[in-house]
């Protein structure tokens, strides 16, 4: 009887054991994932804040774009029209000749002409765009819009201008 039990316990002894040691292994293999899925987790940290990052650098540049965009269409629209008025100012100087009160103001016109014009300059280098913002231009149309721009200083000059575009002439790239 004592043999018979000493055999169980020594089985049981034994079973105790193979099962400890597979615990054993189990735990350190659970430990070992917990390790990488740790390693894992820092991973995902680290991706998802250089993705905030990198989503809020192309929002700031969409907005400088935007703004960059904005501010050259506003300077060639402001651009055109400060020529034309350039140019009746030098007519004006010129007429104004030696009445100072008139010389006066038409001088100070001319100042603050240059200086819108310097600072409409200010925004396109700001704004300049590039290559990649070029698109097809209707040369014609830019011509004659130019010519428009100058059309009263060639009339003061008694310059007669003629234009003979040709029929199939393609856009421009600009």
């Amino acid at each position: 009887l004592t043999q018979g039990l000493e055999q169980k316990v020594h089985e049981r002894s034994a079973e105790l054991e193979r099962r400890n040691d597979e615990l054993l292994r189990t735990r350190g293999e659970l430990l070992e994932m917990m390790e990488k899925q740790k390693e894992t987790n820092q991973e995902l940290t680290t991706l998802v804040e250089r993705l905030r990052t990198t989503q809020d650098e192309l929002v700031r540049s969409g907005k400088l774009a935007a703004l960059g965009a904005l501010a050259a269409g506003v300077a060639h629209e402001i651009n055109n029209p400060l020529a034309v008025i350039q140019g009746n100012v030098e007519l004006l100087q010129l007429r104004a000749g030696a009445d100072p009160g008139s010389r006066e103001e038409v001088d100070l016109i001319a100042r603050q002409t240059e200086r819108m014009q310097r600072i409409v300059a200010k925004l396109l280098t700001f704004a300049r765009q590039d290559a990649s913002d070029a698109k097809p231009l209707d040369l014609e149309s830019l011509v004659r819009e130019a010519l428009e721009l100058a059309a009263s200083q060639a009339r003061n000059a008694r310059v007669a201008v003629e234009t003979h575009f040709a029929l199939d002439l393609p856009p421009v790239v600009a």
